[in-house]
């Protein structure tokens, strides 16, 4: 017999709140100016203004799928971190997301393909190697086993093709 204690989650925004209709709506005022940085389509990155030049906002702006991401937020998400971490004058990231009613859901599933997740960049036209006779390079013992090589052929020509495989460059 299970006798955990059950709680009830309250919900995430009030029943009369208009971010029920609206998911771009947010109750929280902002304590600081910001200044919106760069040309993103999934997300904003901010930088605080007078007083507040030390912070940067990283806010994930797809409110109508509660934030979830796919691999264009993804990308820009790791582009904003790069341009915060290289900015001598940012001591403090906020990373958020638009609206009341989530931070992230997660994944979009809209997105997602029988191998992962399909984004408007060119992952989605890669080669499927995983048919090809792969072996791992990596030396015994290894934990993270990210090297490997493959080989195919003989091709028409009589030639090999052989590809080595280095992840972590």
């Amino acid at each position: 017999m299970d006798t955990r204690k059950r709680y009830v989650l309250p919900p995430v925004a009030p029943a009369d709140s208009p971010a029920w209709t609206d998911p771009t709506h947010s109750s929280i005022t902002a304590a600081c100016d910001w200044k919106n940085v760069g040309d993103f389509s999934d997300i904003t990155f901010s930088l605080g203004t007078g007083a507040h030049q030390g912070i940067a906002k990283i806010t994930i702006c797809r409110p109508g799928k509660r934030n979830a991401f796919r691999p264009q937020t993804l990308f820009e998400l790791s582009d904003a971190f790069n341009a915060a971490r290289d900015n001598d004058r940012v001591g403090v990231i906020i990373l958020t997301g638009q609206g009341d009613l989530a931070f992230c859901s997660g994944g979009d599933q809209v997105v997602r393909g029988n191998d992962g997740y399909i984004g408007d960049d060119e992952v989605a036209k890669r080669m499927d190697l995983r048919a090809l006779p792969v072996c791992s390079i990596d030396p015994p013992g290894c934990r993270d086993i990210d090297d490997a090589l493959h080989c195919v052929g003989p091709l028409a020509n009589g030639n090999f093709q052989v590809g080595v495989h280095i992840a972590d460059v």
